[in-house]
Order: C-alpha cells, then structure tokens, then sequence
C-alpha cells in the first residue's frame, strides 16, 4: 500500500469514527427521560418510575440471568430510570444487585433498601449484611419494612443517617389498614419517605395518607402499582377499551402507570420486571403529557365499566 492510498484509507476511517459518534450521540439525544419529582426534605430530584425487585431479582447470580438483568437495567436507566428498591424479604434480591452492579460498574444510581426484623443487634446485622450485599459503603434510602419493630430499627437509622452512610429514612407497608400507624409517625418523626400500596384500583392512600404527606413534606414511593399483577390477571384477555385512545392511552399498562403518575403526591412509582420491553412499555407511558383531574375522572370511568 503506497503512502497516498493509506491517507485516504486513515483519512475514511477517522470520517466513519465520527459519524458513528455522531449518530449515537444524537440516538441517546432522541431518547426523552422519564419526569422528576423532588424529594422534599432534601429538593433532590428522583424519576418518577422506579424499579421493584420483589420476584424478578430473587435469583442466582448465573451469568445468563446477570446478562439479562443487565439488559433489563441499561433500559430502564436509558429512559432515565435510577431508583432501584429491595428488601431481605425479597429472598436473593440485595445479592443479585450487588453482582449485577459490580459486573457493569454502576456508580448512577439510588439505591433503597429495607430492615426487617425486631432487635437493635439483629437489625443493626440485617443492615451490615445490606450494605455487603448490594457491594457499596452508601445506600441512598434505608427504610423500616412493614413496620416492624420500627421505634427501635428507626434509632439505629438515625445512627448511620449522622454517620453518612445513609441520606434518607423511611417506612413502610403494603396493607392499608396500617395507614392510619404511619401517619402517627408522619406526625411524631422526621423522616423522609413513606413506602406504600396505592394503585387505579386500590385507591385508599388518598382519603388521609397522601395529603398528610404531602403537609409533612415526606416523599411517597408507591408499591405494588399492578396489585401484585392481579391488575394484568383480570384485563390481559381484554382488549383496550376504544374510548382511552382518546386520551392517548393504547393499553391496559399504559392506563395503569398513567394514572398514578398523574398524581402530583406521588414522589416515585415502583414497578417490577425481568423483561427489557415491559421496561420500555412503562418508561415510555410516564412520559406523555400528564392527565388532568377531568381526564382521570373519565378514563377512572371507563376503567370500572371494564
């Protein structure tokens, strides 16, 4: 190869580079990010969705399964997604994020987490076994699971909240009969988020619960937004109902995420999934326009006539 064929040939290759760079540039560029909300104790801005890992991350860390969570994760961030939820109740869950996030060195995200036991030295173990777990000396939220034991789990949070291995402190339930204790607490601590129940058909949290919060200034991370799946249970063999396409709503999902992220007193909505298009189906229903209260009225409607 003489010397001016080998410049033509470096000079295209550098030309390929740069259009290859650009053209992924202006890809991520294409992709909006989901909404933030702010927490209020801090004005720090979370997404709006997050991400559960009640069931799909109670797994062995086998490379399959690291690969597909990778994939899961990369598109949940690739929409804006950060927040990431578990619990020692959810079996291998703490684990599997700890492999999963040294596997691809992730460093961008929030990471909450639970104790949930009774005793000041067993929860204060529970809480170290957290921390090596999930492989990190910081986790951004720890919260009191289900209430248990929590005056005395909520001391040994403060403790590590002074020490800054922790930024935020919560509690939580998934039943609404413990409402009326968590707002006792809302009133009587200072704390900074609630964790609780709350979806289109389970609609409690706003009698008394979320409006105390939002005075309290607490953030709210919202469980169980599909019941469990028992919301896809009873409408999977459905076809969407035609009058939701007027409000740009294509399917049950859609309907489901949309209408709770249309409620201002909601901090954060966690959903679960080990499949990457499920991710993108819910990262892309947060985006649209949010629906005003005449709408969600209509499209509430439309849902109970289903």
């Amino acid at each position: 190869m003489n010397r001016k064929r080998f410049l033509t040939l470096a000079t295209s290759l550098i030309l390929i580079k740069k259009n290859w760079e650009l053209t992924a540039e202006d890809t991520m560029r294409e992709i909006k990010a989901i909404p933030m909300r702010e927490i209020p104790s801090s004005r720090e801005k979370i997404p709006v969705l997050g991400f559960g890992t009640w069931r799909v991350f109670d797994k062995d860390s086998t490379k399959e399964n690291l690969i597909t969570g990778m994939e899961v994760w990369e598109k949940f961030k690739e929409h804006g997604g950060k927040l990431i939820d578990s619990s020692p109740m959810y079996g291998r869950s703490e684990e599997f994020i700890g492999n999963l996030f040294e596997k691809k060195k992730e460093e961008n995200r929030f990471l909450a987490t639970k104790v949930w036991t009774s005793g000041k030295k067993e929860g204060s173990h529970q809480i170290n076994q957290s921390f090596q777990k999930m492989k990190t000396s910081f986790i951004d939220l720890f919260q009191i699971h289900n209430l248990l034991d929590w005056k005395t789990q909520m001391d040994t949070l403060r403790e590590l909240k002074a020490e800054g291995k922790i930024k935020y402190i919560g509690v939580t339930h998934y039943i609404p009969t413990y409402f009326k204790q968590i707002e006792e607490i809302i009133r009587k601590e200072k704390i900074d988020f609630i964790q609780i129940p709350y979806s289109i058909s389970l609609r409690d949290a706003e009698n008394s619960i979320l409006p105390l919060a939002r005075e309290k200034g607490i953030a709210v991370l919202i469980n169980r937004p599909f019941e469990g799946g028992e919301l896809f249970s009873n409408f999977i063999k459905k076809p969407i109902d035609p009058r939701l396409k007027e409000f740009d709503i294509h399917s049950w999902a859609e309907l489901f995420i949309r209408f709770l992220v249309a409620n201002r007193d909601l901090t954060c909505i966690l959903f679960a999934s080990f499949n990457s298009k499920h991710v993108e189906e819910n990262m892309n229903a947060a985006k649209k326009p949010l629906l005003e209260k005449k709408d969600l009225e209509k499209v509430y409607k439309i849902f109970l006539e289903n």
